[in-house]
């Protein structure tokens, strides 16, 4: 069984010279980075001055935006590369107050594995445990890929940059198979 990887939206300030490449360079390597990171990288929204501008690489038009809260706004990364210091940091600053109230109210940083150890607990007669079932790529980039199993049967599966981020994705699809999370 392999879980689909999670999808983060990448909001990008600024196509100019840098920008414009490292967009191409996030297109062009999408599948890299996934296998890497166990996440898909999809830049959803490119923040510019003027969307008619020439760019260095071509970028699909409808990606281009002159409005920073689409750039910014229900994004998982943001990529900072206007030219100096005003108006990025106007529009980051407006950023961190939102993401901030969010992980307080639990929407960041969520411990998979303890929310699905809890739900398990309630049953005694349940178990839980997580295997190593494969790792690839060379050992600076290591891919680990672990099973989940549910009373000794296998439930769920998750990759990751280590053996905890992969026990982490599996525990989180199995509480989306169990409708506890949706994906």
């Amino acid at each position: 069984m392999s879980a689909p990887r999670p999808v983060l939206g990448v909001g990008v300030l600024g196509a100019g010279t840098v920008g414009s490449q490292v967009i191409r360079i996030l297109q062009s390597s999408r599948a890299d980075f996934a296998a890497r990171s166990g996440a898909e990288m999809e830049v959803r929204r490119v923040l510019v001055r003027n969307v008619d501008a020439p760019r260095d690489a071509p970028i699909d038009r409808e990606l281009l935006t002159t409005d920073p809260a689409e750039a910014i706004d229900n994004m998982d990364l943001v990529v900072e590369l206007i030219g100096g210091i005003e108006p990025a940091r106007a529009f980051v600053l407006s950023f961190i107050p939102r993401k901030a109230e969010e992980a307080r109210k639990g929407g960041a940083f969520t411990d998979y594995k303890t929310q699905l150890q809890e739900i398990v607990q309630k049953n005694r007669q349940e178990t839980l445990e997580y295997r190593l079932a494969g790792e690839s790529g060379p050992d600076h980039a290591k891919v680990f890929t672990m099973e989940l199993l549910l009373n000794s049967n296998v439930f769920a599966q998750g990759t990751g940059r280590s053996k905890k981020e992969a026990e982490q994705m599996a525990a989180k699809q199995a509480l989306e198979l169990m409708g506890v999370r949706k994906a």
